[in-house]
């Protein structure tokens, strides 16, 4: 190790708070950060890296750090340089998405996007929407059009089929999805019509346990994609309810009429079903334009931003040889801001950590916030972070508590308003697997 390599080091080194240098020393084993903003996240990265390359002979290459951002990614780089000079270059510093593309760039014979496929705009995609939405039959109901504005659902399906792919959803498996989700639906709607057929009173609170919450536990539903399950969201949402509801003095209605009017709905003849149930048709047609949209690109020979990463996924999942390369490639594996990771991106990591060569203990540190996920509008799923200890069991969890950046009044009114949501991974222990968001 060079002396000004060392020097910088330890000079920034003995900068560090406990907590700090904690994650700075533990290169081995899943770690898990829970660090919010101004407590010195990007300096803890870069000095850990550093320190991989102290202790260990690793190569620069073979350490990967993933950003959020272009800019994040560059600060990171910067701030390496700081502290180990050029051989910041050689680390593989790089978004989600610029891996991607160095993966198909580097692989080109394996991948869907070549040179012969480009990019498609957002004109061309409303255009091959507008063709599909021209052959549903008069009877869908996503077949809705406005004499003067158009399609009624065209956006809302371009949104949806996005959503999809930043989750890591091909058509094949949403179709999935949707045959489980719906023989639960089946199963559950008479549960559901005869618990509601009741006035909602004080004596339906005292039987939610054993009228609505045991009956649709006690189902026999066989899921092909469990992580996705609609059944699993309802039982963990009534099991808050009640948890809710009987920490109170006084047995209220209240809290079980919300429920009830966000989960579920009257059909046509008055009877409370599930809203999910009853949009079931128009998500099977939303299933069905999904494929043909992407069956028409491949014609076209285009692809759109989100299928970068979804197509990499696919490729690694299917690809022994190829996914085996990059877990031997990168021996150690830094994430910045996991509470912003899409379902896509969390499955890209997923591909990139061989289990079974590290005894379900890969180097991997994640650094993330559970008190924000300012990238949720583009798909990024907060239960990421939250299901990472359900994930590597017994990895290390590490929290940075000191602020650098706020004062204490802001630091302490932040500290109330967050205490409101309840799935802040420093309460939360009964972790749940990611469920998709679309139902509700």
């Amino acid at each position: 190790m060079p002396s000004e390599f060392a020097t910088n080091f330890w000079a920034r080194y003995q900068q560090l708070n406990a907590e700090q240098k904690d994650a700075v020393d533990t290169i081995d084993g899943p770690v898990m950060v829970i660090a919010g903003p101004g407590t010195g996240k990007t300096e803890l990265l870069s000095l850990r890296v550093a320190n991989i390359l102290r202790q260990t002979d690793t190569l620069p290459s073979s350490i990967l750090c993933l950003t959020f951002t272009d800019s994040a990614a560059v600060n990171m780089r910067q701030r390496l340089a700081q502290i180990i000079g050029p051989l910041a270059n050689k680390v593989a510093v790089h978004t989600f998405h610029s891996l991607g593309n160095e993966m198909i760039n580097q692989n080109p014979e394996v991948f869907f996007f070549s040179t012969d496929y480009r990019p498609i705009d957002e004109l061309a995609t409303i255009s091959i929407l507008d063709e599909i939405f021209t052959k549903l039959a008069p009877t869908d109901p996503l077949n809705k059009k406005h004499s003067t504005q158009g399609w009624a659902f065209l956006r809302d399906v371009q949104s949806r089929v996005s959503d999809l792919k930043r989750e890591g959803i091909s058509p094949v498996v949403f179709q999935q999805i949707l045959d489980d989700n719906e023989q639960f639906f089946t199963l559950a709607r008479p549960i559901i019509a005869e618990f509601f057929s009741n006035r909602i009173s004080v004596s339906l609170v005292q039987s939610l346990y054993s009228q609505l919450l045991e009956p649709i536990r006690n189902l026999s539903v066989s899921e092909k994609q469990p992580n996705y399950s609609f059944r699993k969201l309802i039982l963990y949402s009534l099991e808050n309810l009640i948890t809710s509801l009987f920490a109170e003095a006084k047995l209220t209605t209240t809290k079980l009429t919300l429920w009830r009017n966000r989960f579920c709905k009257r059909d046509n003849q008055g009877v409370w079903r599930l809203r999910a149930d009853l949009d079931s048709p128009k998500y099977r047609s939303l299933a069905l334009m999904y494929q043909d949209y992407q069956e028409r690109l491949h014609q076209l020979g285009l692809f759109d931003f989100d299928d970068m990463l979804l197509e990499v996924v696919q490729v690694l999942e299917t690809s022994d040889n190829l996914r085996l390369t990059y877990q031997e490639q990168f021996l150690y594996i830094l994430v910045d801001e996991y509470q912003d990771t899409s379902g896509v991106q969390s499955k890209f990591l997923d591909c990139l950590v061989n289990l079974e060569l590290t005894n379900n203990r890969p180097n991997l540190l994640v650094v993330g916030d559970d008190d924000q996920a300012i990238f949720k509008f583009q798909g990024a799923s907060l239960s990421n972070i939250l299901r990472f200890r359900q994930q590597y069991p017994g990895c290390k969890t590490i929290v940075l508590s000191k602020n650098y950046r706020s004062r204490k009044p802001i630091l302490d009114l932040a500290s109330q308003l967050i205490q409101n949501c309840q799935q802040r991974l420093a309460t939360l222990e009964n972790l749940t697997k990611p469920l998709i968001s679309m139902y509700t």
